[in-house]
């Protein structure tokens, strides 16, 4: 069974792709995965400029410095893990689901400790303002959404 989405491409790629199942899978993952980075970035540049003209010079340089400080923190969450999981799903196929199990908790606990390591530095580095620190930390539980990327390395490792 051919891929719903090969009669839109033109007759030359059809004709190229047709009855090449495995082929036709990876294109398919390969575009899931464009599909997804294409979306998270464009929804970002849209709310960012929305932000920048909502917010003002004042609020926005507030903003942009509680995230600056979270990205400072932002390796930490994600502790390296992807590619090893990556590598871990492709050679061995038994035992995916503790690899994934087991990378999702490993970010997941590493990116509370950098949403925390972000609150204090900003506590420390500002101790005169309120306001950013509880913009650090709240921007920072964003790095909890990163332990979701398990998933996503997972969809990367079926496209072999």
């Amino acid at each position: 069974m051919s891929a719903i989405w090969l009669k839109y491409l033109p007759a030359f790629l059809r004709k190229r792709l047709a009855h090449r199942q495995v082929l036709q899978a990876v294109v398919g993952n390969t575009g899931w995965l464009f599909l997804e980075r294409a979306l998270r970035r464009g929804v970002g540049g849209a709310i960012g400029g929305w932000a920048a003209r909502h917010l003002g010079p004042d609020q926005l340089g507030l903003l942009s410095y509680a995230a600056a400080l979270t990205v400072l923190f932002s390796p930490l969450a994600s502790v390296g893990v992807d590619r090893v999981l990556l590598r871990a799903l492709v050679q061995n196929r038994n035992g995916r689901y503790e690899s994934l199990g087991t990378a999702f908790f490993l970010k997941l606990i590493a990116s509370a400790v950098a949403c925390g390591l972000a609150g204090l530095t900003a506590t420390i580095l500002s101790p005169s303002s309120d306001v950013v620190p509880a913009m650090t930390v709240i921007i920072s539980l964003a790095l909890v959404f990163q332990s979701f990327d398990a998933i996503k390395v997972w969809f990367e490792s079926l496209v072999r």
